[in-house]
């Protein structure tokens, strides 16, 4: 892979991530508001369904106290929305518009039907009438019986601009369907429209403008993939990526574009002609050597300190000459002193899974490098001024007449700390640091596909923590968010190599644990009874009420997860603090 694809690849990673991990920090919030009211607002809307007119009204009366001051701190932020809809789909309360209810949500919103067909929880892109937001979709039960829904709503242009102010990138979304207040234009032979009030708060306008005027997207959007192109405006290199947007149904809504400034293209061609001047200019002085050492020692040194980074000359086992930067860095102040102590800079390296040693595979470093000249190749090295560990990006050159190789050493650690920190975010909980939502649902569904192949089983495992709303409420959400973790920690020790442990939401926990569902019912109660006899701080004591399935032919995602549901509300009806299986 050449270093542009390279570039591409991990530029195009770089975009899903970014919007996934801030989709991901909406729903902890979300997830929080759930937590904290899911009982009120399910003893409402329960209360609400077949009610006469007069008693709905009184019911709607109190639910906007129950929330008017969370909304009105809230949608000075993020909020764009919040609706309650009972059992059959008619609308309780707007939060955002008090005097439009009892219509029926689902003639204008499919995503509302679904969701009292299936009862899941879902999230993603949604249009309505004025306003196109990212929508988080929670079913409610009352005494393990559905009795409506709410939405909690975020605006896409409200998620566009702080992924902008987080991430420093240009971001639009185009729509194949238009509302009002919205312009239209004409990309590769297909009408899409945006918001004109507010796209170029997120996007110059010019660039795009530019974009479709050089018709740069010609091509791109037959694809139902992520794409990326690089173009040049005004002297300046740009990457462009296009990725394709589905709606909360998985239904095909329109594009979100994503530019960046400072595409590499341009530089990488330059970088390529440099490296292959170097080439021929270090083989010249390497010829020279043979007559006159001491002006070809002077060469090389100006040659080496032009660049930033380390770079060093090597015959293979030792070390030949290296740059100012490699001597500043290992603290040393010339090649003399340095060979002194040591002979090659691999007496430095720090072997792992990911990074060289002196030997890999039974050859020298050198060796094994120039053996899979496709690699990417790195070491890890201590910065002794920092007392931290470094990773280095090698790329080389061989000087083919003295057989000398030209090593340079790009530190990327800032960069694989980055990469990291966005994996964290996209699949990890924040909170109790184990598995999220996202993270679960893509190894349930790996699961599921493995055991329809392999006729493997598996069982999956939910449980929430017993009245857990009256610890937030005497204790303090201090106090909740403790227990969460705590318990986090407990269950993870107990887990057996090969089980998946994820936060579902708010106080609600999923397992995957590849057992019969007899085993798995043994394994709950046990960890049921870890649970009862652990003392928590800050609570005197912890119950938590388990469900358990085990994985049939017949099962899909929806239908798995829908079942263990309800087995955790039957645990809860029968009296909490106990496992139902079947």
């Amino acid at each position: 892979m050449t270093r542009l694809e390279t570039y591409h690849t991990n530029t195009i990673a770089l975009a899903k991530k970014t919007f996934h991990s801030t989709i991901n920090s909406f729903e902890l919030s979300h997830d929080s508001f759930h937590a904290i009211y899911a009982d009120s607002l399910s003893y409402i809307l329960a209360q609400s369904n077949g009610a006469s007119k007069q008693k709905r009204e009184l019911l709607r009366e109190k639910l906007n106290t129950l929330l008017i001051d969370f909304y009105n701190a809230t949608s000075l932020n993020s909020l764009a929305g919040l609706i309650f809809v009972d059992r059959e789909n008619n609308v309780l309360l707007r939060m955002h518009k008090q005097q439009q209810y009892d219509d029926k949500i689902d003639e204008i919103r499919p995503s509302f039907k679904t969701l009292s067909e299936d009862f899941l929880y879902k999230k993603g892109l949604a249009l309505g009438k004025y306003l196109d937001a990212y929508r988080y979709q929670y079913p409610l039960f009352y005494d393990g019986v559905y009795v409506g829904a709410y939405e909690y709503s975020v605006s896409f242009e409200y998620i566009l601009r702080e992924m902008k102010k987080i991430y420093a990138n240009q971001y639009m979304l185009l729509l194949r369907e238009g509302m009002q207040g919205y312009e239209n234009v004409t990309l590769d032979a297909q009408v899409f429209y945006y918001n004109k009030r507010s796209s170029f708060d997120s996007f110059d306008k010019k660039r795009f403008e530019y974009i479709v005027e050089e018709k740069l997207l010609d091509g791109l959007l037959r694809k139902d993939d992520v794409m990326i192109i690089d173009y040049r405006f005004k002297d300046e290199c740009y990457s462009l990526v296009v990725c394709p947007q589905k709606d909360i149904n998985s239904k095909d809504i329109g594009i979100m574009l994503v530019d960046i400034l400072q595409s590499p293209r341009d530089q990488y061609r330059k970088d390529f002609i440099i490296e292959v001047l170097l080439a021929i200019f270090l083989g010249l002085l390497v010829f020279i050597f043979a007559y006159k050492e001491k002006q070809h020692n002077q060469y090389v040194r100006e040659l080496l300190n032009v660049q930033n980074q380390m770079l060093i000359v090597t015959n293979g086992t030792q070390l030949i000459d290296a740059n100012d930067t490699f001597f500043k860095f290992f603290e040393y102040k010339n090649l003399k002193e340095f060979i002194s102590e040591h002979d090659c800079v691999c007496d430095f390296f720090i072997e792992d899974n990911e990074c060289l040693g002196k030997f890999v595979d039974g050859l020298l470093w050198t060796e094994y490098i120039q053996k899979h000249p496709d690699k990417k190749h790195c070491v890890k090295i201590l910065d002794k001024s920092l007392d931290r560990k470094k990773v280095f990006e090698l790329e080389w050159v061989l000087f083919e007449k003295t057989f000398n190789l030209f090593i340079s050493f790009r530190d990327i650690t800032e960069e694989l700390y980055e990469k990291q920190e966005l994996e964290n975010r996209a699949n990890y909980d924040s909170l109790t640091g184990i598995y999220n939502r996202e993270r679960f649902n893509h190894f349930l569904s790996k699961h599921i596909d493995q055991a329809m192949q392999e006729s493997t089983h598996f069982s999956l495992i939910m449980f929430d923590i017993d009245h857990f709303k009256k610890i937030n409420d005497t204790l303090g959400h201090d106090v909740g968010d403790s227990v969460l973790k705590e318990l986090a920690s407990l269950i993870s020790s107990q887990i057996r190599e090969g089980d998946i442990f994820a936060r579902w939401g708010g106080e609600e926990f999923m397992i995957i644990a590849p057992l019969a569902l007899s085993h798995a019912h043994s394994f709950a109660e046990k960890l049921r009874r870890v649970i009862e006899e652990h003392r928590f701080r800050g609570v005197k004591e912890l119950r938590c009420s388990f469900g358990v399935v085990s994985f049939r032919k017949t099962d899909t995602q929806q239908t798995l997860t829908k079942r263990v549901d309800e087995m955790l509300y039957k645990a809860k009806h029968q009296g909490r603090n106990c496992v139902i299986s079947a």
